[in-house]
């Protein structure tokens, strides 16, 4: 199951919500990490059970407790059910005039990608465009964000369902309409996205597209401080790394991993460091030469 995607942890931890929905969340992460992942689903539908009956939770609490089952049965990879119950939260948030909501937006991105995980693609890729259209022109970041993620998604879907030159042609759209966007958290969308596409370039054999794409993606946002934007470009980084000695381009190699070194600093974030991990082979190295070049 997709991991990138905001949380309703994370959006518990923005908006302050109500002791006891904060309860009830901790307790299932609680649950969840000590592996009693079928207690974690319980307790939720359970607290989602009570707050219809009691009335004690307002609508968007509520709303975050299905959105927290949701997620738990994708973690579970029990998708069936996850679709159904992004569909009662989809649901519950037009009943309760909440279908602007980022919560609900959270939802229905999640019921598009469920889609693709279980091979349903081209239905899912529908579902993206939705979103994108139905938020993208919204006044609140958060709802552009998921916009701006929905094409991301769609670039990635394209790259591997159909060709790598229909996946760079919305990566297009994604960073006309999304690259220069006022909001960090919907630039980062679009840094992702040029991140991402690179990698596939670099596992097709094609190269020298990976590098115009994470160079372009390097002069573009080079100097941000946003946390999602440095770990793509931290993807860049790692991308040029990866495809310049393979060149037989030693200095300009040279020249990037002393780049990559300033780049990471003393004390890299923790989205940089996995995202090093994650995308190069030898990305330990390359995190302790940085930690000893700066020490």
């Amino acid at each position: 199951m997709r991991d990138d995607l905001p949380s309703p942890w994370d959006w518990a931890n923005e908006h302050d919500p109500p002791a006891d929905l904060s309860e009830v969340l901790e307790r299932a992460d609680g649950l969840w990490e000590s592996g009693r992942s079928n207690d974690a689903i319980t307790l939720l539908d359970e607290a989602i059970q009570h707050a219809d009956v009691s009335g004690d939770l307002d609508d968007e609490s509520v709303l975050a407790l299905h959105l927290a089952r949701a997620r738990r049965l994708g973690e579970a990879s029990r998708f069936t059910d996850l679709l159904e119950a992004c569909r009662q939260s989809i649901d519950f948030a037009w009943e309760r005039s909440l279908a602007r909501s980022h919560l609900a937006a959270l939802a229905v991105i999640l019921h598009a990608l469920t889609l693709a995980e279980i091979g349903r693609k081209t239905e899912s890729m529908v579902e993206l465009d939705e979103i994108a259209e139905t938020f993208g022109h919204e006044d609140d970041p958060a709802l552009r964000a998921v916009a701006a993620s929905a094409l991301r998604y769609k670039a990635r879907e394209l790259a591997e369902v159909r060709s790598l030159d229909d996946g760079e042609e919305a990566l297009a759209t994604l960073t006309s309409c999304y690259g220069s966007d006022v909001a960090p958290a919907v630039r980062a969308e679009a840094a992702l996205g040029m991140a991402e596409l690179a990698i596939y370039f670099i596992q097709a054999g094609k190269r020298r597209r990976a590098l115009r794409l994470a160079s372009q993606m390097l002069a573009r946002y080079e100097g941000s401080r946003d946390a999602d934007i440095r770990a793509a470009l931290a993807v860049a980084y790692v991308s040029k790394i990866h495809i310049l000695p393979r060149q037989g381009r030693l200095i300009a190699a040279i020249r990037c991993i002393l780049a990559f070194v300033r780049f990471v600093g003393t004390d890299p974030e923790p989205k940089v460091v996995q995202a090093v991990l994650s995308h190069h082979p030898k990305g330990e190295k390359l995190l302790r030469h940085a930690a000893t070049f700066n020490s």
